[in-house]
């Protein structure tokens, strides 16, 4: 994935001071801020109907911050060079921005911390629902422990069959019976069972390659 980066030298501005900026700069170029915390900000560029937007991010510390751009298709290739342009265009407004220092002070302030409470909020139910998932998924007779009983249970079966003489090439109708494969005339004269034991029964590869719904006409 293409990718630009970039680190500005901010001179009296502290790492507060320096997101603040670089969220009001984005707000004034439309690009749309998505993520927020104490070292980070995170934008997404415009799309049109001829191309995709980039992520932008910004990197925070008390020196200064670094900026990158990135495509975020499955572009192998920057042939606009549009990451290279994003960081320009951003550092252009940057400078603007330095000029008018008030304009960004309050209002961009308040905004900033908005969506860092936000991004904060969500990170905290992503990880709940995280745990909760977890749980769910490790607790005792929990539907992952199923799962992987019923694939050892058939891997077995279809092992012990093979042994038996199934066939793993052709197929061995008799044998297949034997195991408890649904066929009509048993099932519907008693042996009921046969409705779940065919559940672990497996025909060999050439039965699908034969299979009348596989063929070409």
């Amino acid at each position: 994935m293409p990718r630009k980066e970039q680190f500005v030298t901010t001179a009296g501005l502290a790492k507060e001071s320096i997101l603040v900026l670089c969220y009001y700069c984005f707000e004034q170029l439309n690009w749309n801020t998505i993520f927020a915390d104490d070292t980070r900000l995170m934008a997404n560029t415009p799309k049109t109907w001829n191309r995709r937007g980039q992520q932008v991010i910004i990197t925070a510390d008390d020196n200064g911050f670094s900026i990158s751009s990135a495509t975020t298709g499955d572009e192998l290739f920057d042939i606009a060079d549009k990451n290279s342009k994003n960081i320009n265009l951003f550092l252009a407004q940057l400078d603007a921005a330095k000029n008018v220092i008030s304009a960004y002070n309050d209002t961009s302030k308040k905004s900033f911390d908005a969506l860092r409470e936000t991004t904060k909020n969500e990170i905290e139910q992503e990880t709940v629902e995280a745990e909760e998932m977890k749980q769910i998924i490790y607790a005792p007779g929990g539907n992952l422990y199923a799962t992987y009983g019923i694939i050892v249970l058939n891997t077995i079966i279809f092992i012990l069959m093979a042994a038996d003489g199934a066939g793993i090439m052709e197929a061995n109708g008799l044998v297949h019976l034997k195991w408890g494969s649904n066929f009509g005339p048993l099932t519907l004269s008693g042996d009921w069972w046969r409705l779940l034991t065919n559940i672990f029964i497996h025909f060999t590869f050439t039965f699908y390659r034969n299979h009348p719904f596989l063929k070409k006409n």
